[in-house]
């Protein structure tokens, strides 16, 4: 098994948190980091492993479909999400309380 491999057994079934560079790299289709986040990308899809994001992540990722007012690129970028899935986010943690 390899790295990636790896890690996606270690995470089957576990909560992931995403942040913007995985989904920026993902939409992109970044020539260095596509192969290595769109295995966790569709892990999440598929439903191997839960993932989920905070909302500045979200609003971070849609900078530039708003800055090229192409609020469907994303939907088109990722048709292998199901229409239907909500994404999970989390709230910015405040840290130890």
């Amino acid at each position: 098994m390899g790295k990636i491999d790896d890690a996606l057994a270690r995470t089957a079934g576990q909560r992931v948190y995403f942040d913007t560079n995985a989904f920026v790299y993902f939409l992109d289709r970044h020539p260095e980091y596509f192969g290595l986040v769109a295995p966790f990308i569709e892990a999440a899809a598929n439903g191997s492993l839960l993932g989920v994001t905070g909302d500045a992540a979200v609003a971070e990722t849609l900078v530039k479909p708003y800055q090229l007012d192409n609020l469907s690129m994303p939907r088109i970028s990722c048709p292998s999400f199901p229409t239907t899935a909500k994404p999970s986010t989390s709230p910015p943690s405040s840290g130890p309380g």
